[in-house]
């Protein structure tokens, strides 16, 4: 793999735009073909998402329910090694323990004038749907970071979809993390069928106040498509980083960082910005090195992404 090392001011203008605005130009670009999903879900509810599942995901989930059951999330907990179930409690705990302390009170009061007081009441969501993806790996970790907060919070109706596996499951880890976490409702669709789902409801998906989660570009056009019936909160599309760095940052920290980011997938988005050649020659060849040893589909990404 040959890293490429580019000079900001021999750049063309074109050039830097291009680099500047890669996973943007690629939503705009699934707008269009998301559209027709969107209204086929919305006109045609669970039928359209079974067949858009195995359409894109090859999955046919034929008498199975959208919704995972009970007794998966038992097969999840006896498969799961110990050790990843370990580490999930540990994780689980960390996340709830951060966030609790984020919690406002539900209702404060400030005296700005002598008898005159100003207050707020915080008050959850009613529903709140998050995508996990799935299609480039086993994703708990986002999982539990989307669902701690929610559930901290107090939102009453937490709803997951996530892409399922080729026979119909859902990854054991993330069924694990959410039982772990008291989350019951996860839904084994993914894609912008998913987000559609999530956003109009369906004979199995309830409707939701708000989605959350990063996905694919497709996954991202979606979300921009109903951001005017549901509230969406920040675009998450494809990974993306920018590092600054001068000559005292440690080149092999830097490589790490931007190989963490560039496995997401061939659409993702790694940059370091130096003003030191030197610097950029090192992580260069630190990169080089370190993609070899990376299992696949890791490090087609890679390759695809430097």
């Amino acid at each position: 793999m040959q890293v490429r090392i580019l000079k900001w001011n021999e750049l063309s203008e074109a050039v830097k735009s291009r680099l500047l605005s890669r996973a943007e130009a690629e939503i705009a670009d699934a707008l269009e073909s998301v559209k027709p999903i969107l209204q086929d879900v919305r006109e045609r509810g669970d039928a359209t998402l079974r067949e858009y599942t195995l359409k894109f995901d090859g999955v046919d989930l034929g008498k199975l329910p959208l919704r995972v059951q009970g007794e998966e999330y038992a097969h999840a907990r006896s498969v799961l090694p110990h050790e990843v179930k370990e580490a999930l409690d540990l994780v689980i705990e960390n996340v709830t323990t951060f966030h609790r302390k984020q919690i406002p009170p539900e209702l404060s009061f400030t005296e700005v004038r002598p008898g005159v007081y100003a207050g707020e009441r915080a008050s959850p969501i009613p529903s709140v749907g998050l995508y996990v993806p799935k299609g480039k790996g086993s994703f708990p970790s986002m999982l539990y970071m989307l669902s701690v907060p929610a559930m901290l919070a107090g939102v009453p109706a937490i709803r997951i979809v996530t892409p399922p596996n080729p026979d119909g499951s859902v990854d054991p880890a993330c069924l694990y993390s959410a039982e772990r976490i008291g989350v019951r409702e996860v839904y084994r669709i993914g894609g912008a069928q998913g987000i559609a789902a999530l956003a109009f409801g369906t004979e199995s998906i309830p409707p939701v106040s708000k989605i959350l989660g990063p996905g694919s570009r497709y996954v991202a056009a979606a979300k921009r498509l109903v951001s005017s019936l549901v509230d969406i909160g920040m675009p998450a599309g494809p990974s993306e980083a920018m590092i600054l760095a001068d000559r005292t940052a440690d080149p092999r920290l830097l490589a790490l960082d931007l190989l963490i980011e560039a496995e997401h997938g061939s659409d993702s988005a790694a940059f370091l910005v130096t003003p030191d050649p030197s610097l950029a020659e090192r992580v260069a060849g630190l990169l080089t090195q370190r993609v070899a040893p990376t299992p696949e589909p890791r490090r087609t990404y890679i390759n695809d992404v430097f």
